[in-house]
């Protein structure tokens, strides 16, 4: 275990991490805010989230960026997006749902349909698509030091980052590493609400290639 005074190693994760990654998305998510929404019955869940998350962490590994700490009790899943960057689907992905979560399925896909709808892309940006630690080890610094390692490769890069936060809790945490909150929205018709978070490197951001872009809100 990681002691409180030693410093926490953050490192990018590598295709031989994908099981470990998988693992922590998994013990992370499965009591998270929108668990109940999407697969109301925590065993459904833990037996459901884990090829869903293996599918979404060997697609990162492949097409984004993951970083794990040195313990491997934390990684966060990011990409670059905005300014006709697009990143390549996952193949099958719609059959590759219905198959993992059959009925439940539907809840993905709205929950999709609205991060998409609302994902800033006429900005260039870096995407935090997950930030998850493992329940054993929260309130440590895991998080915070995945963040700080993500934004000292984004501040290199001139990007402003981006993010959707589900609770208090992980909004808290962002709030303390710069991001500012935008207007929030609601995954279908009736379901939980999202809260989109902007963290700026400056009023005016500026590309590797000199591109100026403005910084919603």
């Amino acid at each position: 275990m990681t002691r409180l005074d030693e410093p926490i190693v953050v490192r990018r994760a590598t295709t031989g991490d994908a099981t470990q990654v998988t693992a922590v998305l998994v013990a992370a998510f499965v009591n998270g805010d929108l668990g109940p929404w999407l697969v109301p019955t925590r065993r459904d869940r833990i037996r459901m989230y884990k090829p869903y998350f293996g599918m979404l962490t060997r697609h990162a590994l492949k097409h984004g960026r993951v970083d794990i700490t040195g313990d491997g009790k934390a990684v966060a899943v990011s990409y670059r997006r905005g300014s006709g960057l697009v990143v390549p689907e996952i193949v099958d992905y719609d059959y590759r749902l219905a198959r993992i979560f059959g009925v439940h399925a539907e809840g993905f896909r709205d929950l999709d349909a609205a991060l998409e709808e609302h994902h800033p892309d006429d900005v260039g940006h870096w995407y935090l698509q997950l930030l998850a630690v493992n329940p054993d080890v929260q309130r440590r610094g895991r998080g915070s030091a995945l963040l700080d390692h993500l934004h000292q490769f984004t501040d290199r890069l001139g990007l402003p980052c981006y993010l959707e936060s589900t609770g208090a809790g992980p909004t808290a945490l962002y709030d303390r590493h710069g991001y500012q909150p935008q207007p929030p929205f609601r995954i279908g018709r009736s379901g939980p609400q999202v809260f989109p978070m902007w963290r700026p490197t400056a009023s005016i951001d500026r590309h590797p290639e000199g591109e100026s872009v403005a910084v919603p809100g």
